[in-house]
C-alpha cells in the first residue's frame, strides 16, 4: 500500500468548504485577487467553479 502525499493540513472532508470559502471570496473580491496576479481573474475564476 502507497501512501498518498498530502498538500495540505485538513481533513478531507473540510476541502469542498474550503473551496467555497475559497470561490465566494475570489467573486467578492476578484480585483484585490488580480492585482495580487494577474494569473486571478475572471477566467481563472470560472475554471475554478465546479
Amino acid at each position: 500500500m502507497s501512501i498518498n502525499p498530502r498538500d495540505y493540513n485538513c481533513k478531507d472532508e473540510e476541502l469542498p468548504v474550503i473551496d467555497g470559502f475559497v470561490l465566494s471570496s475570489m467573486k467578492k473580491d476578484l480585483a484585490d485577487f488580480t492585482a495580487y496576479s494577474p494569473k486571478f481573474d475572471a477566467a481563472y475564476v470560472s475554471n475554478f467553479e465546479p
